[in-house]
């Protein structure tokens, strides 16, 4: 027994004089960091010795018995020299003093010579090294997991969480600076040196994910800890003389230095991919690293603070422009409207809605799911919001300048942002195309090929495993893309702001040139920035679109997104197209649209409110929810609209695209047409109709280039007539356009059978999504597969058409009808109109087929159907408003013109009369029965075909001439797609009849066909308002 006694006291003396070695070398070391003599010579001494795993041992060695350290005797340092807080407290000064040594003579190399940059990488991947031997890291995140236990004891008891003092936080903040200087070092030597990443790398992901573990220890309310001015050079990124730094301040620095380096290295792989550098970094380790959901989180809970000064910034905008100020780009404290209040007011007409800069935005980085990721909720929002403010905390991470002034630093703030986007979107790119791309196609072919089964039962287990992944990445949840949406509209009203600016700024001659050349300078500095940020987002939210619903597996984003902010989800696609079309973009304008994946927006829609394409698992009938492309469409006709009519207008509108976006606009179509209370809202009626207009034109161009009164008098009635007459003219140059075309091209084109983009399909990730493809086949059975006869169906979809349009006239008393027939109101127009929106929109894709095989769209046999349910539709449609004339009533309602047209035109009366006459069964009856025999190919048959397809033609081709058409430009043959929106550009009235046209050009083309129709309105007293 004695023996061993002695024994274990030898080996406690040995342990002791051990301790006091190291803990003498550690002073050393930092009284040698700490004298200027931050040499490479006196670093490589220090690192050969292995002074950085000795000092790093006896930290972990404290780290791994918290409660040994006297957090009061930390801040400042009082504890006797052989204590274990002081041995905490000059370990962490050492390491924290050789990082910043490193890192300033990476600096100061850099700048003199190219060598001595390599030289100082080597020794920070030597520190780096010895660190990972020493365990600290372990420790360090152990150590946060019990101050996090703890804590959570602390919190059931109330009065001992309130007497918390400052020094509690002492251990916390001094875990964070060591980290700090050492992602500093990290991003020195990705700046430096990239090749040395590949030995740095393996240590920054185990700390990152410690660093984010730790943020249920940040407070929901401020708290601060006393930091003496000796350990405030471990936190070498702030040049903040403040002694007082709370955890809220330390843990933000952190990630701002984090995002800082986690951007290079993302921009060094990416580089790397597309060939431009070499190959420096190992692509599965950094590929690990920036999809790991600890690092994706960090990035976002950094962009909720960015947006959130952003959004503040807005507020103060508007304020100012509500108020008659001049601009201003500064920040204010952040105030959050209600969605309701934001709906009312986004609810504008075509023209006022794309002032981008003044529209009311959702504070969706306030909403309780969003603090909820964020640690310490609103209070990290406060501070980060300080931090990015701040001059040199934004110089700290990257930045050159050093200006403090508030423009300047919103300006630094654009620029941070645009980092953290790019990190992101780069991070979750390679998550979503993590080894699913052939799972799709692997279970198509399931059936034929059961050899296979066994390769693809484990592909099935590694997409699962995947999909299981996705699951539990913040970036994919509803209140991170609520968060997206808000960026989106933030970028574009600053885009817009900062050219509304600059031109003002031009016509202002009195100041002087240099301070105008300065000014102007920041100006277009600011534009890049929330232009980049523009195009980042918008490739943001369709990422985190299409992660969401892989992650799910559901048919649509989360209700919470769609029903809160629905507006908001169409107005962020609609935003970048807008402020392409508005000219405020010069490097969107620069870019194919395909290379930024903006062509995708209607897709994108579609897959949010419609889920991906299915691919081997097919659910039930009853599973599958309702639509909610008509319930987005039903709450928000309008900014539904103008996200299709923008996108027509705009050249991302590739004829692969016709077959998606016809669908599309064919839901706030029926939605409005079915329904006598949107119809009785002018500006979704203008909206619908001007998207409309632009469809056509589109299809026309496309067509075109290959081949070289009893009357309601309500304001339903009267939108109802405003669609009818634009469909009629969509008829007419539909038809004009095949015309002209002629049969042997439509079946050139039948014959290529070209495919077209519908929607996202589930397997394949990436920033291309996966597209599923629709192929154009010629109609009907294999017989009819000849030139004539395909051009036959093509005819007889033109009556399938127009039958519902004549159904909606006889409806709203634009047609005479029979004698013992009771007017219908406007409701049952309504429902009529509905089928003739849906029609219409085949038929403009049939004669967008007959462009050829790269430019045309394949005509279905929807039309059939939305034909036959005008009737069940017409026929339960209940009536809520009567019929009236007077005139007092007329001048309250919108376009009241257009129900009066029979007596304003006798020309339309004598032709309606003569057509009814003529073809009595086209009022009565379907298309589908009266050339119930089109399949036997009689002669009789097919030349009475031919005949009505003509007069209705030429009907509705007087209908247009006899109804002038306000909103849209009242030119036929108009091919202009300038302006975001037909309604936005057709701003030049006719002085007769006020009709609209899109400029001086248009007409005056137009005034010979226009003119007698303008004098006869002019002799009824009518006019197109």
């Amino acid at each position: 027994m004695p023996s061993t006694q002695q024994q274990q006291q030898q080996q406690q003396q040995q342990q002791q004089q051990q301790q006091q070695q190291q803990q003498q070398q550690a002073a050393d070391a930092a009284a040698a960091a700490s004298s200027g003599c931050s040499t490479p010579v006196v670093l490589g001494v220090l690192l050969r010795n292995q002074a950085v795993r000795s000092i790093s041992t006896l930290l972990a060695w404290v780290l791994q018995r918290p409660a040994l350290i006297d957090a009061q005797q930390l801040v400042p340092i009082t504890a006797h020299l052989h204590t274990p807080t002081a041995l905490f407290y000059i370990s962490h000064q050492s390491l924290a003093f050789i990082a910043l040594a490193i890192r300033e003579e990476g600096n100061s190399s850099s700048s003199s010579s190219s060598s001595g940059g390599g030289s100082v990488c080597t020794l920070a991947a030597a520190m780096t090294q010895q660190l990972e031997q020493s365990a600290v890291q372990a420790a360090a995140a152990q150590a946060a997991q019990g101050m996090q236990a703890e804590q959570q004891q602390q919190q059931q008891q109330q009065q001992q969480q309130q007497q918390r003092q400052r020094g509690d936080w002492g251990i916390f903040w001094f875990i964070l600076s060591i980290l700090q200087s050492l992602i500093n070092m990290w991003h020195c030597v990705a700046e430096h040196d990239p090749a040395m990443l590949r030995t740095v790398l393996p240590a920054v992901l185990p700390l990152l994910q410690a660093l984010q573990a730790s943020g249920p220890l940040i407070p929901a309310v401020a708290v601060s800890t006393a930091v003496t001015g000796s350990s405030a050079a471990s936190s070498s990124s702030s040049s903040s003389s403040r002694d007082v730094k709370g955890p809220h301040e330390a843990f933000v620095q952190v990630q701002i230095s984090a995002m800082a380096l986690l951007w290079e290295v993302a921009a060094l792989l990416e580089k790397q991919e597309s060939g431009g550098a070499a190959a420096l970094l190992q692509p599965d380790l950094t590929c690990a690293l920036l999809t790991d959901a600890a690092v994706i989180e960090l990035l976002l809970q950094l962009l909720a603070a960015q947006v959130g000064l952003l959004h503040a910034a807005h507020v103060t905008h508007r304020q100012q422009q509500q108020q008659g100020l001049p601009a201003a780009a500064s920040h204010g404290n952040s105030s959050s409207s209600s969605l309701a209040q934001i709906q009312q007011e986004a609810s504008v007409g075509p023209k006022q809605q794309y002032r981008a800069d003044l529209l009311p935005i959702a504070a969706f980085h306030q909403q309780p799911d969003m603090l909820q990721l964020l640690p310490g909720g609103q209070a990290y929002l406060n501070e980060a919001a300080r931090q990015f403010v701040s001059s040199s905390s934004i110089t700290s991470s990257g930045s050159s300048s050093s200006s403090s002034s508030e423009p300047e630093g919103l300006l630094l703030v654009w620029y941070e942002m645009r980092r953290c986007l790019q990190a992101m979107l780069s991070s979750l790119r390679r998550l979503l195309a993590t080894r699913n791309a052939d799972v799709a196609y692997n279970n198509a072919d399931l059936a034929d090929n059961n050899a296979d089964v066994a390769n693809n039962n484990a592909d099935v287990a590694d997409n699962n495993a995947d999909v299981a992944r996705l699951k539990h990445v913040p970036a994919l949840s509803a209140a991170a893309l609520r968060l997206a949406l808000q960026l989106q509209l933030l970028a574009a009203g600053e885009l817009q702001r900062q050219r509304a600016a600059s031109q003002q700024q031009q016509q202002q001659q009195q100041q002087q040139q240099q301070q105008e050349q300065e000014q102007e300078q920041e100006q277009v500095d600011g534009m890049q920035e929330a232009e980049l940020v523009l195009v980042n987002s918008d490739q943001l939210i369709r990422a985190q679109i299409h992660g969401m619903l892989k992650a799910t597996g559901s048919h649509s984003l989360p209700l919470e997104v769609l029903q809160q902010a629905g507006l908001q989800l169409l107005q962020a696609l609609a935003a970048p197209l807008q402020q392409l079309q508005l000219g405020e973009a010069a490097l969107l304008a620069g870019l194919a649209p395909a290379e930024i994946g903006m062509n995708q927006q209607l897709l994108a829609l579609k897959a949010a409110a419609l889920g991906l394409a299915p691919v081997a698992v097919r659910i039930q009938d009853a599973d599958v929810p309702a639509n909610q492309l008509a319930a987005l469409a039903a709450a928000h006709p309008e900014a539904y609209a103008s996200l299709v009519d923008c996108f027509l207008r705009s050249p991302a509108a590739e004829p692969f695209f016709g077959v998606s976006t016809a669908e599309m606009l064919a839901y706030p179509l029926k939605v409005l047409a079915s329904s006598e209370h949107l119809l009785g809202r002018p500006v979704a009626a203008a909206s619908v109709a001007s998207a409309l207009t632009s469809l056509v034109k589109r299809a026309v161009q496309t067509s075109s280039s290959s081949s070289s009164s009893s009357s309601s008098t309500g304001q339903a009635a009267a939108s109802a007539a405003l669609l009818v007459v634009v469909l009629a003219r969509s008829v007419v140059q539909l038809a004009d356009a095949m015309e002209a075309a002629g049969p042997q091209v439509l079946f050139r084109a039948i014959q290529a059978r070209p495919a077209f983009q519908t929607t996202w399909a589930s397997h394949q990730g990436g920033p291309n999504h996966g597209v599923m493809l629709e192929q154009m086949l010629p109609l009907g059975v294999k017989a009819h597969h000849t030139e004539q006869l395909q051009w036959q169906h093509w005819q007889l979809t033109v009556l399938h058409a127009a039958q519902p349009l004549l159904l909606c006239l006889r409806s709203l008393g634009m047609a005479s009808q029979p004698e013992d027939e009771a007017p219908l109101q406007a409701t049952q127009a309504a429902a009529a109109a509905a089928a003739a929106a849906a029609a219409a929109a085949a038929a403009g894709q049939s004669d967008a087929a007959s462009s050829g095989s790269s430019e045309s769209v394949s005509a279905n046999n929807s039309s059939s159907s939305s034909s036959s349910s005008s009737s069940s539709s017409s026929s339960s449609s209940s009536s809520s408003s009567s019929s009236s004339s007077s005139s007092s009533s007329s001048s309250q309602v919108k376009w009241s013109h257009l129900l009066h047209v029979q007596r304003s035109s006798p020309e339309w009366a004598a032709a309606v009369a003569a057509f009814d006459d003529k073809w009595p069964d086209l009022w009565q009856e379907e298309v589908a029965d009266i050339y119930a025999d089109f399949v036997d190919g009689a002669a009789g048959v097919v030349q009475a075909l031919q005949q009505q397809c003509a007069d209705v033609v030429e009907l509705c081709r007087i209908l247009v001439t006899a109804a002038p058409l306000p909103v849209v430009c009242n030119n036929p043959n108009c091919c202009s797609f300038e302006g975001v929106s037909e309604a936005a550009a057709s701003c030049k009235s006719c002085a007769g009849c006020r009709c609209r046209y899109c400029s001086a050009a248009c007409q005056r083309a137009d005034w010979k066909r226009h003119k007698g129709t303008c004098k006869r309105m002019a002799a009824a007293e009518l006019s197109c308002v």
